[in-house]
């Protein structure tokens, strides 16, 4: 659906004049900036569908942290993580054994290779990656190669730790040669079940997964895993690990049917190791239901992804960040598929809940009421949703400050239900405290400060506040462009096709050509298309200040543009087709070519006639131009 402007011709019966029709669009999504939603919670998104004929996969966001890679222990350590101040004495000590060490022994003896690694590992505990680590990891190597040969023990576990080091400080390359050192020196000589053997074969397939290098990570995780079952069993955390990478990689592969065999096996193994609350049990959880999702089988998926949501909200609350993840991905995929009373219901007992436990005013209670919100506007509910976007507001003025980011995206939502139910002067105050809010807290230049201009250069454009508007969107237009935003942002175009329209409306069609010119040719150089309406609107407005100038041979050319891509996209009863095919009438009409005029005058009347009555204005005007055309073509004849 397209926007349509002020300068729309009036709906409604009577006599509308012939000739050119006014009529202006504003190319884009059916909703304009001003319209679109913030979302409330950062990183809640859900995991967008994989085939356009299937719902969206239940799981969302991303897995848990990166596995760090497994260091090597010294003989000496195996504690616990350090507390802060246990960290620095732990560095402090370590520091002073290799300086007595080094004293007692020698700069290169076996002692100081062993104190340089410990103090090393301490550095790391402390502050990861820091250049003192590296120096003396690099020292440790070079030491254990010297004293011990590349093959021995020690050897290997220095090169281990140091490929960590690199990896962490991205020398991927250097790190990959020594994982690879140390996955084939401990192989060599513990064979492939040994634990080090284990930690090095991990660490390399962990490695080459991140790196994406996925056939050689397969191979890997399969040998350590298998490994590890051999070693210590199905139930032994190295076992779950590398089954759950296994899981990962069978899925980036798209080879779901795997994924899935080897998701439910670390699900049966860890329900029968760990609590159901476990951290591995509820991510596999979430990816078997993702990946049945995948496979077309949304009943089953839904369960899963029922029994997950519930199982976090038992193990970590109602307001933690994955439990709320996983409601709003439940929400979103009611939504799409049409099962908005579900949602409803949902979003409303998760609010009853937190309401209970937190208070009306907490965070989470807050969040759910505005989602809430947003679903009954889309539903209709119009009344309903603004008494909670209005109850949203004022809590959040009071608790949180007027100038607050959250309170200024619920101001910006209760603003878009305005705009929608025509309350435009309601909705530009909104529009104002928003703008005025952003600028002052993040500047000028922020993103959602220039998204607040837009809204706010839209909202007072159709609500008549032309000047202001049209000096705010030109200031903004600078800035999108120094910001190098591109010709073909959204933001970019709509102020562009703004821009136009107030031109228009200043009866400056030179300088509205050359907005809607920019427009057009950003889009088709973007658009791969042919029939896409964003085109043929871009088209169509051109087209029309082009005829204004007089330019009736080149607005031709847009016109049939125009004409053609609505077609085939609407049909050919759309309004908006019916617009473009009079218009070009009226051109064609222009330039004497009264024959085929006549042809488009009868389409366009004939046309408005089925789509909105015999009477409508539209409908009297082409049928009157179709009558003067037909004189004239009558009057030409009687002439000759």
């Amino acid at each position: 659906m397209r926007v349509p402007t002020n300068l729309e011709p009036p709906v409604g019966g009577g006599q509308a004049s012939p000739g050119l029709s006014q009529t202006r669009r504003s190319p884009g999504s059916s909703t304009p900036v001003h319209g679109q939603r913030t979302p409330r919670t950062p990183g809640v998104v859900p995991f967008k569908p994989t085939s356009k004929s299937l719902s969206p996969p239940f799981r969302s966001g991303s897995r848990d942290a990166t596995p760090v890679p497994v260091r090597s222990p010294t003989p000496t350590s195996g504690r616990g993580p350090w507390l802060p101040a246990e960290a620095e004495d732990a560095v402090s000590q370590a520091r002073k054994c290799l300086t007595d060490v080094e004293a007692q022994f020698g700069y290169s003896s076996k002692q100081a290779i062993h104190a340089s690694t410990e103090l090393a590992l301490q550095l790391e505990e402390l502050r990861p990656a820091t250049a003192e680590a590296g120096e003396l990891l690099q020292r440790a190597l070079e030491g254990s190669k010297q004293a011990y040969g590349e093959q021995h023990l020690n050897t290997l576990r220095t090169a281990n730790n140091l490929a960590v080091y690199l990896d962490n400080i991205g020398q991927k390359d250097e790190a990959l040669q020594l994982y690879r050192w140390a996955r084939d020196g401990r192989l060599k000589q513990l064979g492939a079940t040994h634990p080090y053997t284990l930690d090095s074969m991990y660490n390399l397939a962990s490695f080459l997964f991140y790196n994406g290098q996925m056939a050689d990570a397969k191979e890997e995780f399969i040998r350590a895993r298998d490994g590890c079952v051999e070693c210590f069993g199905w139930t032994h955390t190295g076992t779950l690990d590398c089954t759950e990478r296994l899981v990962d990689i069978y899925e980036a592969e798209g080879d779901m049917e795997e994924a899935e065999v080897h998701c439910r096996e670390l699900l049966r193994r860890c329900e029968d190791t760990h609590p159901k609350d476990h951290s591995q049990t509820l991510r596999a959880l979430v990816t078997l239901a993702s990946l049945l999702a995948a496979l077309g089988r949304l009943p089953e998926a839904e369960d899963v992804h029922r029994q997950a949501m519930q199982r976090y909200e038992t193990a970590l609350g109602y307001d933690h960040a994955k439990t709320l993840e996983l409601t709003y991905s439940l929400v979103e995929y009611f939504t799409q598929n049409q099962r908005t009373e579900e949602a409803e219901a949902l979003l409303r007992q998760k609010l009853t809940h937190c309401e209970e436990l937190f208070g009306e005013t907490s965070a989470v209670a807050q969040g759910y009421q505005e989602d809430l919100a947003i679903l009954l506007e889309n539903a209709g509910q119009v009344s309903e949703s603004e008494v909670f976007f209005r109850r949203v507001l004022e809590c959040r003025r009071r608790t949180l400050g007027p100038e607050h980011e959250d309170t200024l995206r619920s101001a910006s939502n209760l603003a878009v239900l305005l705009d929608k139910e025509n309350r435009g002067e309601e909705a530009l105050e909104l529009h104002r405290m928003v703008h005025r809010g952003r600028t002052k807290a993040l500047g000028s230049t922020h993103s959602k400060t220039l998204e607040s201009s837009l809204s706010l250069g839209v909202c007072l454009a159709e609500n008549g506040h032309l000047e202001e508007a049209e000096t705010l969107l030109k200031g903004l237009m600078v800035e999108l462009d120094a910001q190098k935003f591109g010709r073909s942002h959204d933001w970019v175009l709509l102020c562009a096709d703004k821009l136009g329209e107030l031109a228009t409306a200043q009866g400056d069609s030179w300088r509205a050509e050359a907005m809607f010119r920019r427009s057009y040719e950003a889009r088709l150089a973007d658009s791969q298309d042919a029939e896409d309406t964003d085109i043929a609107n871009s088209a169509y407005n051109l087209a029309v200040c082009l005829a204004q100038q007089g330019k009736d041979a080149v607005a031709e050319q847009y016109y049939r543009k125009a004409v053609e891509a609505y077609s085939k996209a609407c049909g050919a009863d759309d309004p908006y087709t019916l617009d473009a095919v009079f218009n070009l009438g009226v051109c064609l009409e222009d330039q004497g070519r009264l024959d085929e005029a006549e042809k488009l005058y009868k389409a366009a009347a004939d046309g408005r006639a089925r789509t909105f009555g015999t009477q409508h204005a539209d409908t009297l005007q082409a049928e009157s131009s179709l009558m003067m055309c037909r004189t004239a073509i009558q009057q030409a004849a009687e002439a000759k």
